[in-house]
């Protein structure tokens, strides 16, 4: 994990140098990770996770929508598989990306790119609360949508979940 400056070269050498092979625990490591990043997470700062990946699974104990649950940042991913042809983000790291408001990218963009996307993304965005409109345990779909300048467009969480 990155904590400090993860701009330098450095970084970005080691992200083209991905290759992905062997047993994937994506899920238990990205709930893993997000419990990581809760247990240190300082209020009022908007906690963003950059994953590597190539959004396969092929051994975790948890499922998509739990590490989902678990993971109350901001997540960016990026697909590091550089085969021909592949210059589109998996659907499956596209999903869980937009699932927390958050993007998806492929390894053919600059890694200081998408760090800047998501730095700009943080800059100017809000938070928005409200009171909950129901109090029924379960999923709730959520859509942000503009009121006056319909040329607007939000990234946010598709929704939430609610136990009593």
């Amino acid at each position: 994990m990155c904590t400090a400056d993860c701009s330098g070269s450095a970084t970005q050498a080691k992200i083209h140098s991905l290759t992905p092979a062997g047993a994937t625990p994506l899920f238990d490591s990205l709930a893993f990770s997000a419990r990581y990043m809760a247990d240190r997470h300082t209020p009022g700062v908007r906690q963003v996770l950059i994953l590597l990946s190539d959004g396969n699974d092929t051994i975790s104990g948890k499922s998509a929508g739990n590490a989902l649950d678990a993971a109350g940042v901001l997540l960016y991913t990026v697909n590091p598989n550089k085969a021909a042809g592949n210059v589109r983000p998996s659907f499956a790291l596209q999903q869980m990306a937009e699932a927390t408001g958050g993007r998806s990218f492929s390894a053919h963009e600059d890694a200081a790119d998408i760090l800047q996307t998501a730095l700009a993304d943080l800059r100017a965005s809000y938070v928005v609360t409200y009171p909950l409109p129901s109090h029924e345990a379960g999923f709730h779909s959520l859509r942000i949508l503009p009121k006056h300048n319909l040329n607007l467009r939000f990234h946010c969480r598709r929704g939430y979940f609610y136990d009593e």
